[in-house]
């Protein structure tokens, strides 16, 4: 009886909410048993015990997720000691206010537009962690799953195709950072809101519930200004201003379509936007109250060298030779199937280095492509409604890549690699709107306009056989030949049936298949926090902490070991610093190295005998000499406790006292003789 009950429960579901419920189901289930994707596993590798990682469950922790694992979950461990204050007390020498950050949970407003951290208010700590790294992926699958079945198609299968192609791609699945999913999801969340708003006022229809439609039209415009906050808080402007522009030329098509459907005029589309531009008001009003409320950290993050407001010319400057290839296979191909997790370079052009797959994207393959296709195929369908913004959008994004020398204001902060993103999706886009064309018969009525775009396509493959291969020669060290034949067979056929439409359906689910062959393996499935709260060094600064409450020093030359002190819920003068912070004064009395530290940066410290000082390591790290015999600098800088790795020999080493020795990882933690400190 019961099992006939549950028949019928199910029976009762509707189609279209199946994918939905498997998502919500795999989420609680990751969120229950706080199983994550999480590469925190990477302290294990150098701060374990050189035993096997009893929490990893499947693949490898990725080092080249260093955002994440090093910044992000350390930050988010180092909140949990802290009650998720917005001030974290134990960052640096006066606290750092985390909230600025959409990654680093906290308890205040904020937190109302940042749902991807409630969890952490009401669950433990590995739960939310958990919580939140699937809620990523869990969002933008969704979203991407509605938006298609009401702009694109009404297939449940198309649509499904459509979402897996955008949200496993290498640029989200290896970079995973909240600016890419929550600006995708908020971003079109917010145009379905818009379009449904647009929608119950141009309905010509008597309205018999009164109420209800006022409640539709209240719970629409909350929902607008509430997704609009929420994408504002993002607060990476690269992404946004590209996004933001892809999804408001989206909406223009959109537009232009419900007049036609609604049969109004441009006068009934104004009127109907109204209660649009009330939630953007709205949104106006709460965003300036949080601004006012940060507005000395946010000025702060937004005059520093890096990443401040920085000016950028269109094109890749300098590369000319590259900005075909770039545009053709996003300047990655060959990390699209890369196993190796190491930390690598950004720099693709530089051939003697190794290149960083986080950044990698095979989005930009198939956009020119897919712009021929869509314009001809709308044209010469005869249909008024062809996405004419979409489209131009999608030409300017291409200009912007290839062409050298355009600056256009507020366009000019987003660096020619952060447009991967928005050519992402671009191809999302036009792919479902290629649908519409699909869905009124099988191909094109003009065989010879039909016939033009295989002839197009062919000879697109060969370019881009031709661009993986000069490729391969490029990074011959990093996929074998086996690999590239792969990608480009996968390549072919979903380009060959996408030009015919004879197999529409096939061709996106070829394209959906490829991106979870590529990157089904990037996430590891990694069990709690244990491997960074439970080590050896970590439980040793925690025991000697309790005991005694000071500011550790980790002088081990990495960045890899700053955020351990907070690990264990003690103070760190190491960490990542949002924005610059006061005391590098103490090491630059006259500023004359300001750029240095006037930035968001990691810090690595080093112990020497020579006066102390500071030096520019990379674009986001600072490099810091301190001589343990400045008892000046040591007393300003309020340093108790100092953590080498290995034995420090050098000649300011009497001004140290060994306080213990942690033999499994051979680090040494050193106090200060108290005549210097």
């Amino acid at each position: 009886m019961k099992i006939k009950k549950a028949q019928d429960f199910l029976k009762q579901i509707p189609r279209h909410a199946i994918y939905p419920l498997m998502l919500t189901l795999i989420f609680i289930i990751m969120t229950a048993t706080a199983t994550s994707g999480s590469s925190i596993g990477m302290y294990h590798t150098f701060l374990g015990d050189n035993q096997p990682d009893k929490d990893l469950i499947f693949g490898e922790p990725r080092g080249v997720r260093s955002d994440e694992w090093l910044l992000i979950t350390s930050k988010t461990i180092a909140q949990s000691y802290n009650n998720y204050d917005s001030i974290n007390q134990n960052i640096g020498i006066n606290g750092e206010n985390v909230s600025l950050r959409p990654d680093i949970p906290t308890n205040n407003i904020n937190t109302i537009f940042r749902p991807q951290n409630w969890a952490f208010l009401v669950m433990p700590l590995e739960n939310a962690v958990a919580f939140k790294w699937w809620f990523f992926t869990v969002l933008v699958l969704i979203t991407s799953y509605y938006f298609s079945l009401r702009f694109f198609t009404k297939s449940i299968l198309l649509s499904i195709f459509l979402s897996l192609f955008l949200v496993f791609a290498p640029l989200p699945q290896w970079t995973y950072r909240e600016f890419i999913f929550l600006t995708l999801g908020f971003g079109m969340l917010g145009i379905i809101a818009m379009d449904w708003l647009q929608s119950l006022v141009l309905r010509k229809k008597k309205q018999r519930n009164k109420r209800l439609h006022y409640a539709k039209l209240f719970a629409g415009t909350a929902a607008v200004g509430y997704l609009a906050v929420a994408f504002i808080l993002v607060l990476y402007p690269p992404m946004q201003i590209s996004i933001a522009l892809v999804l408001i030329l989206f909406y223009l098509d959109i537009v232009r379509r419900r007049m036609r459907e609604y049969k109004v005029n441009l006068k009934d589309v104004f009127k109907a936007q109204r209660y649009t531009i009330f939630a953007l008001i709205l949104t106006a009003v709460i965003g300036g109250g949080i601004y006012m409320q940060q507005k000395s950290e946010i000025t702060a993050l937004l005059h520093t060298k890096h990443p401040g407001v920085r000016h950028f010319e269109s094109g890749w400057t300098g590369k000319s030779p590259d900005r075909t290839r770039n545009l053709f296979v996003g300047g990655s191909v060959p990390f699209l199937l890369q196993k190796d997790s190491a930390l690598g370079n950004t720099d693709y052009f530089n051939k003697t280095k190794t290149g960083n797959q986080s950044e990698a994207s095979n989005y930009p393959w198939l956009l020119p492509l897919l712009v021929i296709v869509a314009t001809v195929s709308f044209w010469f369908e005869k249909r008024k409604d062809l996405p004419i913004y979409t489209i131009l959008g999608s030409v300017f994004v291409m200009a912007w890549m290839l062409i050298p020398g355009m600056q256009i204001p507020i366009i000019d902060q987003v660096q020619p690699a952060r447009w991967n993103l928005a050519i992402g999706l671009l191809t999302f886009l036009l792919l479902g709107l290629l649908s519409i064309i699909m869905e009124r018969g099988r191909g094109l009525k003009n065989r010879v306009v039909g016939r033009g775009l295989v002839a197009i396509g062919a000879l697109y493959i060969l370019i881009n056989t031709w661009l993986f291969i000069s490729l391969k020669s490029d990074f011959g060290t990093l996929v074998g030949k086996i690999d590239v034949a792969t990608f480009t067979l996968l390549a072919i056929i979903p380009i060959l049936l996408i030009v015919t439409f004879k197999y529409y359906k096939v061709a996106l689910g070829l394209l959906a298949t490829t991106s979870l062959l590529v990157n089904i393996n990037v996430n590891p499935l990694y069990h709690g926090v244990a491997a960074a709260t439970q080590n050896k060094l970590v439980s040793t600064i925690r025991t000697i902490d309790e005991k005694n409450k000071g500011t550790w020093l980790m002088a081990t030359g990495a960045e890899a070991y700053e955020a351990v002190p907070t690990l264990a819920g003690a103070k760190s003068f190491t960490s990542h610093f949002s924005y610059p912070q006061h005391f590098w004064n103490y090491l630059d009395t006259n500023g004359t190295q300001e750029f240095v530290y006037n930035r968001a940066a990691h810090t690595v410290v080093s112990l020497t005998d020579d006066p102390s000082n500071i030096y520019l390591k990379s674009t986001n790290s600072i490099g810091t000499n301190l001589n343990p015999c400045n008892s000046r600098i040591f007393q300003k800088l309020s340093i108790d406790y100092v953590v080498t790795k290995g034995e420090y020999n050098g000649k300011s080493a009497e001004c140290l006292i060994k306080l213990q020795n942690v033999d499994t990882t051979q680090f040494i933690i050193y106090t200060l003789k108290k005549n210097q400190h």
